[in-house]
């Protein structure tokens, strides 16, 4: 669905509005929905699609994923035992991933 069709009907609704999305497809509407503070439901036959709108409407505490950036950095760079001449040999790309 275009989006602007999306936002300019959402904007008309009454605040804490309950929208439901019977053919939601990747989640635009529920996500726009959200982000008014609506509540919305939706759903959908196609797994894809599925799993695309709970990717897109899933919120996502930022606190907690710098943090985990912050291990997977910190486990990356213990971890450098690997050997890869490509990198090794190239100093551009050595300079790249420092």
């Amino acid at each position: 669905m275009a989006p602007e069709i999306v936002f300019s009907r959402l904007a008309k609704l009454p605040a804490g509005s309950v929208v439901l999305d019977p053919m939601s497809g990747s989640g635009t509407v529920l996500r726009a929905a959200a982000e008014l503070g609506h509540d919305c439901t939706g759903c959908d036959l196609d797994p894809l699609a599925v799993l695309m709108a709970r990717v897109w409407t899933t919120p996502i505490n930022t606190k907690t994923l710098y943090k985990r950036a912050d291990e997977l950095v910190e486990t990356a760079r213990s971890t450098s035992a690997a050997q890869l001449p490509w990198i090794n040999g190239c100093s551009e790309t050595k300079d790249f991933v420092e």
